[in-house]
């Protein structure tokens, strides 16, 4: 294919930057607005070729991380921290901008070729006896994008040619005088800790910290939550003096700087160790309640989408669809953990099979992908007429080892789709899966990555391309005369709990989504290994989010967590689901007053299981469907992370859904 130059980058002997540009933050009250730029000649060492590091007034601080890799095997693998770097970019005295980089280990090298007056932060450096060119999509301070290398920095490469993955974000962007901060912690006995603090007033913080492993990242390590007090934070100096009931630490002293977190931590026996953290969870939406949570959501949305989802670009023309002839519903035995009472609602629906074929353009050059995006599903109609507004809808997905079909099958742990349409409800089911590489036993096939035109890794996180596809496939059901949009559920079982919460996080229209056997604490999940599905590659996922801030991106939407007292996938302490609890006491938080009664948490009695609470085939009594307890901002003891006593919610969950829509 013919080479294309790099957009905005120039030669350092006429570097040219346009006028102003708001590269860091989402929101104008907190952009950084970038001085005109002009054009100036670089300055090189006419020995080394290495341009030398000007003086400069730094205006922006990025913190880069690149060529992350993996270990494991193609199904279990577990993503490994790449190379870390902080770019500093400034003015100097003529007015160019310029900066430098360092890497991790101290070693410092000069940036030139630098351009900030588009979304795309490209710059390069020397490395070696080598020419790094780096080029950036910038959204709302995060960074996603590739690098290339060649041996002469007379010309910048073909686009095709940055191969290299790099990810990253802008310190001004995520300040530490935030209302809201994490970090990732190791103790001086190697364990690995969590530590989380929240603006709750002027000058008031609430603050908590959980080992969620030993040394080594060993997942028995895992220790319960607890609540820190008499919190103080500057932006610099952190200091926690005592605890809630049942805990052990009796204070933290720390500073803060950039990503990293010093200090001490020391128990209640006076033992003092080490505390060396990261930041993480970069875009949390804290502790407590917000008064900008409209605006928290969208910059979060977009931040997402730049990092999971290319930048979620639209297809290139509507996608085109194909309808098989209408089918009957899957018949055979009824699985006998169902627990939607279905001798009593008849199959009383039929079955389409619906392909979509997406166009699709690669946003890092521009150019079309010639390969369309295939999107495979069912649409399961009533066979009764719609009423005046359209029938009632349900977006359903599959897990690991399910596809479209089997969420519509009578006989199988992923029977929800077919108890949805059994009650009337418009059910799309659409098959998400893996790559190539990743295949998993009883999947129909595996989806391929999104891939530009002579590119040979995809810009795009699994998640995201699993996201997408759902995203398409609800244009199209949204478009419908006969479907009723404005009470759209959207809902699935383990990955597809996972991609339930990415889809309702992400898109306004789903009115509820009830996410099923899927609300880990991510941090307990690395250390345990296990499936990847939930993982980033270019990114890490847990330095930018918590599983409770995907949730807090429904409210005030209804949002049902379903998870089981028997599940063992997520944790390997007793009882396993301690983990559930803290994370949807963190939830909570972003539905306000009225609004809490739209966000439960349904801890049911099973396994890894999906369940609505009414009758299981044969039996004569209903289950009802039990919630879990808000422990409230100030619990008096630890006793609540390991209680599994619930209060009635409702007979099922059709009787949530149906409160809910009115």
């Amino acid at each position: 294919m013919p080479s294309r130059p790099v957009p905005h980058l120039r030669r350092a002997t006429a570097l040219a930057l346009a006028t102003t540009c708001a590269l860091a933050c989402g929101d104008d009250h907190d952009r950084v607005v970038l001085r005109p730029g002009i054009a100036v000649d670089g300055g090189f060492d006419a020995e080394s070729g290495v341009p030398p590091a000007p003086p400069i007034a730094p205006l922006q601080t990025w913190y880069l991380e690149r060529d992350a890799s993996t270990v494991g095997d193609a199904v279990n693998w577990t993503r490994k921290s790449g190379v870390r770097s902080t770019l500093a970019l400034g003015r100097t005295d003529a007015g160019a901008w310029a900066g430098t980089l360092t890497d991790d280990g101290g070693t410092t090298t000069a940036v030139d070729a630098v351009d900030v007056a588009s979304s795309w932060l490209t710059f390069r450096h020397r490395a070696g006896d080598q020419w790094r060119w780096y080029r950036l999509r910038v959204a709302d301070g995060t960074a996603a994008g590739r690098y290339a290398t060649t041996s002469s920095g007379d010309e910048p490469p073909a686009l095709v040619a940055f191969d290299h993955h790099v990810s990253g974000w802008n310190a001004e962007a995520f300040p530490l005088s935030a209302d809201a901060l994490s970090w990732d912690v190791v103790l001086g006995d190697a364990r690995h800790g969590r530590l989380w603090v929240s603006r709750d007033g002027p000058g008031v913080w609430a603050a908590r910290f959980k080992i969620y492993a030993g040394a080594q990242l060993d997942p028995t390590g895992e220790e319960l939550e607890e609540d820190l007090y008499d919190a103080a934070f500057d932006g610099v100096t952190l200091t926690l003096a005592g605890h809630g009931a049942g805990g052990t630490i009796a204070r933290i002293e720390a500073r803060a700087s950039g990503r990293s977190l010093r200090g001490t931590l020391t128990n209640d026996s006076g033992a003092t160790m080490s505390l060396d953290g990261t930041r993480a969870a970069l875009m949390t939406y804290g502790l407590g309640a917000r008064k900008d949570r409209s605006t928290w959501q969208s910059t979060t949305r977009r931040r997402i989408e730049n990092l999971m989802m290319d930048g979620h670009p639209a297809p290139r023309s509507p996608c085109t669809v194909t309808l098989g002839g209408p089918l009957s519903p899957l018949g055979g035995a009824l699985f006998p953990e169902r627990d939607d009472d279905p001798n009593a609602h008849p199959q009383s629906y039929v079955r389409t099979e619906l392909t979509l074929s997406c166009l699709m353009s690669n946003p890092f050059d521009g150019a079309a992908i010639a390969a369309p995006r295939v999107i495979h599903g069912w649409l399961s109609l009533p066979t009764s007429p719609p009423p005046p507004e359209g029938h009632r809808v349900v977006v359903a997905v599959n897990g690991h080892g399910g596809t479209a079909d089997s969420v519509m099958t009578t006989d199988t742990h992923f029977y929800y789709g077919d108890a949805f349409a059994r009650r009337g409800f418009a059910v799309l089911s659409i098959d998400i899966k893996h790559h190539p590489d990743e295949p998993i036993d009883g999947e129909s096939g595996v989806h391929p990555p999104i891939l530009g035109d002579g590119f040979s890794t995809s810009d795009w996180e699994e998640d995201g391309e699993r996201v997408w596809d759902v995203l398409r496939a609800t244009d199209w059901l949204f478009a419908r005369s006969d479907i009723d949009s404005s009470h759209a559920i959207v809902t699935g079982l383990s990955m597809g709990g996972e991609e339930t919460t990415l889809v309702a996080a992400l898109d306004t229209r789903f009115a509820i989504a009830i996410p099923a056997g899927y609300a880990p604490d991510m941090d307990v999940l690395l250390a345990m290994g296990g499936h990847n599905c939930w993982q980033w590659h270019s990114s890490d996922i847990r330095e930018y989010l918590d599983q409770s801030d995907l949730h807090a991106l429904v409210a005030p939407r209804g949002l049902l967590v379903q998870t089981g007292k028997l599940d063992v996938n997520y944790s390997t302490r007793t009882p396993t689901w301690s983990g559930d609890l803290q994370v949807m006491r963190k939830t909570r938080v972003a539905w306000l007053g009225a609004e809490s009664d739209r966000v439960q948490h349904y801890l049911h009695y099973d396994i890894h299981a999906y369940h609505f609470g009414d009758r299981r085939p044969g039996e004569a009594i209903a289950q009802g469907v039990g919630a879990s307890v808000d422990p409230g901002a100030r619990p008096t003891s630890q006793a609540w992370q390991t209680d599994g006593a619930t209060v009635f919610l409702a007979p099922t969950v059709f009787d949530v859904i149906a409160s809910w829509a009115q």
